[in-house]
């Protein structure tokens, strides 16, 4: 063992302790700002309470990443330090700030509309870098407040970096090793694997600290935790210039609150750091050399308790050898120390380092040398500085009991089967007896209707039966609720409300909801309809009577508002077995899902006439993909199940994604290349074939989006990307508009959508749509149903729910399913996704037929009257849904409340019947004027007559031909003869082939320079499917469903 002291360059100790308050202005606000030796701070009360400029005067730098508008009608979103999240990213605080001697306290409080209450207290001290925010949340609310709606958000660019690069560093002590993280990439900077940092929220750590560091300027931002609220570090996602700095706490039960302080540190004049608390800053880095183990150490005290040892102890876990190393502190300045300790060259090693002054422990820090290619390992547990516990609010109070209103029949019965009747928003739970039932619906669709058993006593055990209801498919399914921990990944704890078959009694120690689930994508007999729901607790029954109306209305045939919900059907559990691909495919498209997602996982398209994926190949013979080499043609047949299913039951759009800052390389443009060829043959139309690009980029990312966009547009893609506000600036629309082909978040108001397609900013066939980012299956129906109204009253073709299943994550944020089965199951969230994405297609219909239907003088008046029936749906003293505009950082926002009582709900879609009922006498006379059939730009029927015809190639029986027409005549609901008239002269001719070596099961290929269609399968059957799924993907128009 040797051991040498080496002098080093200490902090930059200012010469000035004074420390001032002041107030300063910025537009309509005016700031508090705190400076001292060290740094400027100012924080912004009234835009979230967060401080949004820290100035280390140390460097002359500014180390976060905020712009506050100069109006107070556009706060800042993101941004800063110490924003809140949720609700209170937006929120004023109340603010008072306080100067006393070399001290400056600044307090600030807010709370949202769940009733949690924020309070901090910043403390500042005239000569030191470290700021101390104590904290106090109080959880006033009836719901547990937990995940990422319970921690603080910040944007740090350490050194004054215009942009995070791999020059930047996150420091992260982990159960498994010290974590030094790139910038920008988030990868281990020696490229050890980091098994434990794969959650969401990385809660695998080990010690209460985490810092940011710019390595060149050795400045950055440490943030240290005093107690066990901590719970675990975020940074969203790599290859992001301004990535977010956050953590998120512990849970706060209803009715509890919590005290917990955090201190932020500037740090200067460190190229790592190993530990960070309010007394001391640490750097250790390790490395094996000529058989010893050379541990370099920094100290940084930042208070008057000075370090006077250093020990170094190395242990090999799994062995017995244990080393250990004192170095006394005689200089109390600033040492780089250096300890070398013997160890064989294989193995893990725990150095744990612990400084005293005199007798007394200042800190202790650990990290982990994985010596010889040995992964770590969860070695390291979590060491807290102090413990506390929450603590009950005095004078909090339960939610309001429920108020159910119910008749002498059911006291004596002692439970009653009752409705819903209040909003989500209501303080409190509001309850009515149902004694009859009445659901309105269109033919193809499906509806659900919540009934509740309420106990009104003590009850032991419940049966639910249906009597009748074939006719309309009815069947009932009992809620029951699971609890999902999804904290790892921020979403908190959720209760999942997931349906199943009522087969089975049920006990009744509170509530219970069955729901009615009637109709069915095929249709049912238009008329009345009865069946009864019985139910029956300890031994007495009660009856409720449905009557189902079915309308003589049809949603559209194929959606005209599309949904899209990232579920990946490679990733289902359905081990390639055909009838669960389907079980699970039909559970989406039943949803009204219809976009198909990815062609598959990353690069296993075959080498065509090889059994190797391009990535296999790619690393066998790495010479023939070489600039300039002809690069083979690629296989995705291994994906035929999956497409041909999912086609066949109404995926009709796709969607893959480009997700890299990188360009994409000769090899990933022909991988994209060969699959657009790949989806373009299992017949998908050129318009509905999406490319997604990055994801909420900044502003100075659009032109490298553009430069992508351009090149998967030469393939065919139509581009898109998630954007903010985008329609309410116009200068980045001029850059973005005539290049993107969907806008996924960019919508403001209609009007400025409006204005954009006058001025050639915005395709006017570009697609429009809001989306969510977070779970389903533990939404209220109201909120999943609500989408689908927002979607109709905007005006939009599509909406975008995350999320259905993606990453097999059996959690928070996926459509349930069975684990042992491999099934799905359903849950409330989604019946009332499906239900609002219905109730929007209706409306779209209507908008279709009245667009078809013209300016006729014989239908204005009618349609006149249908404009006013669908404007009270969203406006107007009888309107079903609050609408308006609001201003978000400065920008018109139009909106839709859907946090209504579901009667309103059922109201505005009984409206929406209401709309297609009153037309369909004109639309049905229209027909045969305005019906058409199209694929791409190729027309198989308009104006009443067909512009095709079908003919088979040798070998295939000629049957086929009547097939086809007989197919596409029962999706029209016309007779075949309508379709075809062999008299007639047809510009496009479809062919069918037979070809048992079709690399496919089948192919569409358009030939003829647009005059002829080529339908190739490899069996008879498969040429069925082949017209099936092509006649899915066709816009059939001016057919009444």
């Amino acid at each position: 063992m040797r051991t040498t002291m080496l002098l080093a360059l200490g902090l930059a100790v200012p010469l000035s302790a004074a420390i001032e308050l002041r107030q300063v202005s910025h537009g309509e606000f005016t700031l508090p700002q705190v400076e001292n030796s060290y740094f400027r701070v100012t924080l912004a009360p009234e835009s979230g309470g967060r401080i949004i400029s820290w100035h280390d005067k140390i460097r002359d730098c500014e180390m976060l990443h905020c712009k506050l508008p100069l109006s107070k009608d556009g706060k800042v979103s993101v941004g800063g330090l110490l924003d809140d999240r949720a609700e209170l990213t937006f929120m004023p605080y109340e603010c008072i700030s306080r100067k006393n001697n070399q001290r400056v306290t600044i307090r600030m409080s807010a709370e949202n509309d769940q009733k949690f209450r924020v309070s901090k207290a910043l403390v500042f001290q005239a000569d030191s870098p470290v700021v101390e925010v104590q904290y106090q949340f109080a959880n006033h609310g009836h719901e547990v407040v937990s995940g990422f709606a319970y921690g603080q958000r910040g944007m740090v660019l350490p050194g004054g970096v215009d942009k995070v690069t791999t020059d930047c560093r996150y420091f992260l002590p982990t159960t498994h090793a010290l974590r030094r993280l790139q910038g920008f990439t988030l990868k281990n900077y020696d490229g050890q694997e980091t098994p434990e940092l794969r959650t969401k929220l990385w809660t695998a750590v080990a010690a209460p600290w985490a810092g940011f560091l710019h390595l060149p300027s050795r400045q950055g931002l440490a943030v240290s935790f005093a107690d066990d609220a901590y719970r675990g570090f975020y940074v969203w996602k790599p290859a992001i210039d301004v990535p977010t700095f956050e953590w998120s706490f512990t849970d706060i039960p209803a009715g509890h609150r919590r005290e917990t302080s955090l201190h932020l540190i500037q740090v200067n004049d460190l190229i790592g750091l190993c530990h960070a608390s309010p007394e001391l800053l640490a750097q250790m880095d390790w490395r094996y050399v000529e058989d010893e183990l050379e541990v370099t150490t920094t100290l940084q005290p930042l208070s008057d308790s000075r370090p006077t040892r250093l020990l170094t102890t190395v242990e090999q876990i799994g062995a017995k050898l244990k080393r250990n190393s004192t170095l006394e502190l005689a200089d109390a300045g600033m040492k780089e120390l250096r300890t070398s300790l013997a160890a064989p060259g294989v193995g893990l090693f725990l150095i744990t380092q612990q400084v005293f002054a005199g007798d007394v422990l200042l800190a202790q820090w650990r990290d982990v040398a994985a010596l010889g290619d040995v992964p770590t390992a969860p070695v390291l547990n979590m060491a807290w500085r102090a413990s506390r516990e929450n603590e009950v609010i005095p004078g909090w109070q339960a939610p309001p009991a429920d108020v159910v209103d119910v008749g002498p029949q059911a006291q004596e019965r002692r439970f009653a089967v009752v409705q819903p009747t209040g909003s989500p928003q209501d303080p409190g739970n509001s309850f009515a007896e149902v004694d009859k039932l009445i659901v309105e619906m269109a033919r193809n669709e499906v509806e659900s209707r919540e009934l509740v058993i309420y106990p009104l006593g003590l009850v032991d055990a419940g049966q639910a039966e249906l009597l009748g209801g074939e006719a309309v498919h009815a069947r009932l399914l009992l809620e029951r609720q699971h609890r999902i921990d999804a904290r790892d990944s921020g979403g908190g704890i959720r209760l999942a409300r997931i349906l199943y078959p009522c087969t089975e009694d049920f006990t009744l120690p509170g509530p219970v909801s069955l729901w009615l689930i009637l109709g069915e994508r095929g249709g049912c007999p238009v008329g009345e309809h009865t069946l009864t729901v019985r139910v029956t607790v300890d031994g007495r029954s009660v009856e409720v009577p449905v009557l189902v109306r079915v309308r003589d209305v049809g949603l559209p045939i194929r959606p005209l508002i599309s949904l899209e919900s990232e579920g990946y059907p490679y990733w289902f559990p359905h081990d390639r077995k055909p009838e669960k691909i389907k079980a699970w495919l039909e559970n989406m498209t039943g949803h009204q899902v219809d976009f198909f997602q990815e062609f598959g996982r990353n690069l296993e398209a075959r080498v065509a006439g090889t059994n190797r994926s391009l990535a296999q190949d790619l690393k066998a013979n790495p010479d023939r993909y070489q600039d300039g080499a002809t690069l083979p043609p690629l296989d995705f047949s291994i994906y035929d199940d999956l497409f041909d299913i999912g086609i066949n039951l109404g995926m009709v759009r796709f969607k893959t994604c480009y997700y890299n800052l990188e360009g994409p390389d000769a090899v990933r443009l022909h991988y994209f290349s060969e699959g657009y060829k790949y989806v373009r043959s299992k017949g998908f139309q050129r318009k509905d074939i999406f490319l997604k690009l990055l994801d909420e980029q900044p502003a100075d990312k659009f032109p490298l989006m553009v430069r992508q966009a351009l090149l998967f547009k030469e393939i065919g893609y139509r581009p898109f990307s998630t954007f903010h506000q985008l329609f309410g600036r116009r200068e980045q629309m001029e850059l973005l508009g005539p290049v993107f082909e969907m806008f996924q978040g960019g919508f403001t108001t209609r009007a400025q959508r409006t204005a954009l397609v006058r001025d050639g900013l915005l395709k006017p066939d570009a697609i429009v749509l809001l989306y969510t980012g977070y779970g389903t299956c533990w939404q209220p129906y109201e909120v999943q149903a609500g989408h689908g109204w927002r979607a109709a009253y905007l005006e939009h073709e599509m909406f975008h729910n995350h999320e259905y299943f993606r990453g097999n994550r059996p959690g928070a944020n996926i459509i349930w399913f069975d684990q042992e089965a491999g099934l799905p199951r359903d849950s409330v969230g989604h019946e009332g996704l499906r239900d609002g994405m219905e109730a929007a297609n209706l409306i779209a219909l209507y908008r279709q037929w009245r667009r078809l239907l013209g300016d006729r003088p014989e239908h204005r008046e009618l349609l006149a009257d249908c404009d006013r029936i669908l404007e009270s749906i969203f406006t107007g003293p009888d309107a079903c849904f609050p609408t308006g505009v609001t201003t978000e950082r400065g920008i018109d926002m139009e909106t839709l409340d859907a946090m209504v009582p579901r009667e309103q709900f059922h109201r505005a879609q009984r409206r929406a019947l209401d709309l297609l009922e009153r037309i369909r006498p004109a639309a049905l006379a229209a027909i045969p004027a305005v019906s058409s059939i199209r694929w791409d730009d190729l027309m198989l029927f308009a104006g009443g007559r067909s512009t095709s015809r079908v003919v088979c190639a040798p070998g295939v029986d000629s049957a086929m031909v009547d097939v086809f027409w007989q197919e596409l005549a029962r999706r029209i609901k016309a007779p075949a003869a309508m379709l075809r008239d062999p008299a007639l002269p047809a510009a496009l001719e479809i062919m069918l082939h037979l070809n048992p070596d079709c690399p496919s099961t089948y192919t569409i290929m358009p030939a003829g320079d647009g005059t002829r269609v080529d339908i190739t399968a490899q069996t008879p059957e498969r040429l069925l499917l082949a017209i099936q799924n092509w006649q899915n993907t066709m816009d059939l128009e001016g057919f009444w469903p």
